[in-house]
């Protein structure tokens, strides 16, 4: 799977609040959520688009146990983390290359086949270059994650500190 990953690292306070099961079912998980999102967001404006697969395949996997709150961010297609990070020379497939080949650069179907092997050629010389989407996401969410929690340390403060 492709993702971005946000963990949570804090003061004694925050460690203490995280052992508290109240804590994380509540705040703790709501900011985790709310911070992933922000990023599912930009993820599925940055990632590129053919017939919207890879941004459709975007998910937020929210996981939550005693003391533990985390949020994957990602795609389970097979080709995500190519096009987030490029590939190397390799071989692709005809047929979806066919289709791209029809859709993006408008070819008559009678020479698409021609060209998507124009396509793969390239590809099996020089691979495909990066197209970044989760990292970026990732960034574009920074002032929102830190605004976030700069809220959930306030609420840390009145509500969890002994």
């Amino acid at each position: 799977m492709t993702e971005a990953t946000i963990e949570l690292i804090g003061s004694e306070e925050l460690r203490r609040a995280m052992r508290d099961p109240e804590f994380v079912k509540g705040p703790a998980t709501n900011f985790i959520r709310s911070v992933a999102f922000e990023v599912l967001g930009h993820a599925q404006q940055n990632a590129p688009s053919n017939f919207g697969r890879l941004r459709n395949s975007l998910t937020v996997d929210l996981k939550s146990r005693t003391g533990q709150v985390s949020a994957t961010v990602g795609s389970n297609l097979v080709y995500a983390k190519p096009v987030e990070y490029g590939s190397k020379p390799h071989w692709p497939p005809l047929a979806p290359i066919e289709l791209w080949v029809r859709r993006k650069l408008r070819v008559p179907a009678a020479r698409s086949k021609s060209v998507a092997f124009l396509v793969a050629r390239k590809i099996s010389r020089h691979g495909t270059p990066a197209q970044p989407f989760l990292g970026p996401a990732l960034e574009q969410s920074k002032g929102f994650a830190d605004s976030a929690l700069r809220e959930l340390g306030a609420e840390i403060e009145l509500k969890w500190r002994r």
